[in-house]
């Protein structure tokens, strides 16, 4: 069954939440911005991937149309978004992260989008942080955040804040690699899809908020993980600060070239904290 907006009937569309470790107050804030859509989701799947303590849905959202699935071992973002999929039956799926609001009127426009491309696939937005004037959110738009395009459009790939997926599209390249615990993921699938004949799109004209609260130990565990640190197999130490000091050296560069003062002191601390991350870790292993 589908739902309707001015009177012209949208098939149906469920909504996958992967979610670990999350901040209650985050996790309740984008949950409500799921359901404050002015195209409703039919369903909403909130994947709770191994939680300690578990994810309990609070008792203002209880009959909303969210299920709560548990899964009994973390298995890390990829794993957690396939196993709300294998639940999903509507003709769309967007899969959103916690942190992420969509603005109201984000699913009736990206719903509205696939419906007349039919040869799309998966369709995103801006996604722009609460803070925008803030540094440290600034500094992570700037380093650790694909830049938006400024036309509605093909894109390369769609990153994994909030996208809205055509669900024959992801049957048929199997879903998310569950090897990509944490990183790489996003463009991985819209990549496979590609190859299937399946576009990715960027749309213009609606968007989503990030509520993530930005610090520096938070920016240098994303920075290590965008060098390639896997906790399944990391790589060796030496390897990951080589790779950070490389980037520092670029980044020190390219921001006394733009005159991006401002942003000096959080490159040296983004590295500084990445290095001293790196070495607490040699050292619990070596006792």
């Amino acid at each position: 069954m589908g739902v309707s907006t001015d009177s012209v009937l949208l098939p149906a569309v469920e909504a996958v939440i992967p979610a670990h470790n999350e901040h209650p107050a985050a996790l309740v804030a984008t949950l409500q911005a799921c359901l404050s859509q002015t195209v409703r989701f039919t369903a909403i799947q909130l994947v709770d991937d191994a939680s300690d303590p578990p994810v309990h849905l609070p008792a203002e959202l209880e009959g909303s149309g969210i299920s709560v699935l548990r899964l009994a071992t973390n298995g890390g973002i990829s794993a957690a978004r396939n196993a709300g999929l294998e639940r999903v039956r509507a003709e769309f799926v967007a899969c959103v992260n916690v942190e992420v609001l969509p603005s109201p009127e984000w699913l009736e426009r990206c719903l509205g989008y696939l419906v007349a491309h039919p040869t799309v696939a998966a369709c995103f937005t801006r996604t722009d942080p609460l803070d925008s004037d803030g540094l440290l959110p600034r500094w992570r738009i700037r380093f650790q955040e694909l830049l938006f395009p400024a036309e509605t459009g093909p894109a390369s790939f769609a990153t994994g804040h909030a996208v809205l997926f055509r669900r024959a599209a992801l049957a048929a390249v199997e879903g998310y690699d569950q090897r990509l615990r944490r990183i790489n993921e996003d463009s991985d699938v819209c990549y496979r899809m590609r190859a299937r004949g399946w576009d990715t799109h960027f749309l213009t004209g609606t968007s989503c908020t990030s509520i993530q609260v930005d610090s520096l130990v938070q920016l240098a565990r994303k920075e290590l993980i965008r060098r390639g640190d896997d906790p399944q197999s990391p790589p060796p130490a030496s390897h990951l600060v080589a790779a950070s000091t490389r980037m520092l050296g670029q980044r020190l560069a390219r921001d006394l070239y733009r005159r991006r003062f401002s942003f000096l002191p959080v490159d040296v601390a983004v590295w500084a904290i990445s290095v001293a991350l790196l070495a607490r870790r040699s050292r619990v292993r070596n006792r």
